[in-house]
C-alpha cells in the first residue's frame, strides 16, 4: 500500500489511470503492483482503483503511485464462488440486462465482499481530512444522503460521473448538484459516456420509473459541446475521463488522427481546465491479454495527454 504524493509539475493536469483498463490481468494484485511501477515511470501521477478481486486487501499490495480515485464494483454477483458463477449462467437464459455478466464475475467478488473490500480500500487510501481530500469516490447516481449531510463518511470527497442513465439534462444535473454541493461539488466528464445512448439496463430502469413513456435509446444529456459549456462556465468540472467510444477511435487519436475524441480534449482544455484527467480504455479481450499491449496503450495515452496539456 502506498498513498504518498508523486511530484507533479505546477500548472499541469494530474494524469491518473483506471486500473480496470488492464482487465482481466488487473484482478491479480501482483500484476497491479508491477504495472503501477511502470505507470509511474511513464509519468502518471495517480491511480483509480475498484474492488477488483486481487485489490480488496490493500495492506497486502505495495503500489508505486498514490490512489486518488475509487469506485464501487460496477455490477457484482449476489452469490460468491460457484453460486456467483451459476448466477451469470442463468442470466444467459433470462437475458436480464441488469444482471451481472461473466466479465463482472471474473473482475469482482460478490456484492457483499466487494462492499467489504471497498471500505477497506477507502480506509487505507483516504486522508480523513475533507478540507484537503486525497481520495475521491466517483459515483454514478446522485446520492440520497440528507441535504444537510456532508457526504460519504468513507472517502474524503465525492464526484458524479454524468451519463445518459441519469435521465436528466446537463442543466438539470447542474441545478441538482448546486443544491447538494456539500456532497457533490463537481462532475466527472467522461468523453465516452456523454456521447453514447442509453444502455439496455438504463432504458429498462427508466421505463419502469416512467411507465407509458417511450424510451428507446433517447438521451436527455444533449450534445457534448453544450455539456462542456454548461459545467465549465461555473467551474463545476472536477475530473475528465479520457475514454474513446471504441478501440478504433482511441488508436486513431493516439496516432494523430482528427477524431471527435481529440476535438473534445481540445475543447475541454480551451476552457482552462487544470484538474485531473483519468485514462480509461478497453481494447477488447484478445488485445487486452496480449503481453505489453495494454501498457503500450497506457504509455501512448499519457504521452498524448501530456503533450496536449503542456500546449494548452
Amino acid at each position: 500500500m502506498n498513498n504518498e504524493s508523486i511530484d507533479q509539475v505546477a500548472g499541469e493536469n494530474e494524469l491518473c489511470i483506471n486500473m480496470a483498463s488492464f482487465l482481466p490481468m488487473s484482478v491479480l494484485g501482483q500484476y497491479v503492483e508491477q504495472a503501477s511501477a511502470r505507470l509511474r515511470d511513464y509519468g502518471y501521477n495517480s491511480l483509480c482503483l475498484l474492488p477488483l478481486r486481487g485489490l480488496v486487501y490493500p495492506d497486502e499490495i505495495q503500489l508505486s503511485l498514490p490512489v486518488h480515485f475509487i469506485e464501487k464494483a460496477w455490477n457484482p454477483t449476489e452469490g460468491e464462488g460457484w453460486a456467483g458463477f451459476m448466477e451469470v449462467v442463468n442470466v444467459m437464459r433470462t437475458g436480464d440486462p441488469r444482471a451481472p455478466k461473466f466479465h463482472d464475475f471474473i473482475a469482482f467478488p460478490s456484492e457483499y465482499y466487494s462492499g467489504e473490500g471497498f471500505y477497506r480500500m477507502a480506509e487505507a487510501y483516504r486522508s480523513g481530512d475533507k478540507s484537503k481530500p486525497t481520495l475521491t469516490e466517483i459515483v454514478h447516481e446522485l446520492p440520497d444522503y440528507p441535504l444537510s449531510g456532508a457526504g460519504s463518511i468513507w472517502v474524503d470527497a465525492t464526484i458524479l460521473e454524468i451519463h445518459p442513465g441519469l435521465n436528466m439534462s446537463a442543466q438539470e444535473i447542474l441545478d441538482e448538484i448546486s443544491v447538494k454541493k456539500s456532497m457533490i461539488p463537481a462532475v466527472d466528464i467522461d468523453t465516452r459516456h456523454i456521447r453514447r445512448g442509453l444502455m439496455p439496463n438504463e432504458a429498462e430502469r427508466i421505463s419502469r420509473s416512467y411507465p407509458g413513456r417511450p424510451v428507446g435509446s433517447f438521451t436527455s444529456l444533449g450534445n457534448w459541446e453544450n455539456i462542456i459549456r454548461t459545467f465549465s462556465q461555473p467551474g463545476r468540472i472536477g475530473l475528465v475521463d479520457f475514454q474513446a467510444k471504441d478501440p478504433k477511435e482511441l488508436l486513431e487519436t493516439l496516432n494523430g488522427g482528427n477524431t471527435e475524441l481529440d476535438e473534445m480534449i481540445d475543447a475541454l482544455l480551451e476552457t482552462g481546465y487544470k484538474s485531473p484527467i483519468r485514462v480509461e480504455f478497453n481494447m477488447g479481450l484478445m488485445r487486452q491479454v496480449q503481453p505489453g499491449y495494454a501498457m503500450g496503450i497506457a504509455r501512448d495515452s499519457h504521452d498524448y495527454l501530456r503533450d496536449k496539456t503542456k500546449n494548452s
